[in-house]
């Protein structure tokens, strides 16, 4: 199996905060790097001035890019679990980047088997005993999903490659709680 260095992003609203962080795993889960953004709170001026755009502004320019030119790790891939950050980007900042999500889909027939379900989503089977996971591309483009869908795979022999965005959540609870 090649070597591969997966990193997952994850951002959480907290009481009206906003806390991020990022971890860089090899191909079988062990952290490589982890970061994570102090907690933004947007004041009463800052939610006026910014309206509607202020929660994504938060997340994607100010957490999201800041944590991933903070990390010296270079990922193959990132995941993330929030589909609005991978609406129409193949990339977040210079890494090819895929929404990953839990269903509650029954299992499939087969490990590894994929469901087309639109132009840019699938559900995947895990080699795992576990339900099937929804990916979600930010681009249409065949070349990149096909090379995605590889890169999945292959991790997913080795890991359940959605198991770090709970270790993330936990890890950004315990900050939060120290911050607070």
């Amino acid at each position: 199996m090649q070597n591969y260095n997966i990193g997952y992003l994850l951002v959480l609203e907290k009481e009206e905060s906003f806390i991020g962080g990022i971890m860089v795993t090899d191909s079988k889960g062990l952290p490589i790097e982890f970061k994570y953004s102090e907690p933004i709170k947007p004041n009463k001026i800052q939610k006026v001035i910014y309206g509607k755009v202020l929660n994504n502004y938060l997340k994607e320019e100010l957490i999201t890019n800041n944590l991933i030119k903070e990390i010296t790790a270079t990922p193959t891939i990132i995941i993330i679990n929030e589909p609005s950050f991978i609406k129409g980007k193949e990339k977040i900042v210079k890494f090819p980047a895929i929404c990953v999500q839990r269903t509650n889909l029954p299992q499939m027939k087969t490990p590894g088997e994929i469901q087309r379900i639109k132009d840019i989503e699938i559900v995947f089977q895990p080699f795992q005993e576990m339900n099937p996971l929804r990916i979600i591309f930010g681009s249409p483009d065949p070349d990149f999903q096909e090379k995605m869908i590889l890169i999945i795979k292959e991790i997913s022999r080795e890991m359940d490659i959605y198991e770090p965005v709970d270790r993330i959540e936990k890890a950004i609870d315990i900050i939060w709680k120290e911050k607070k």
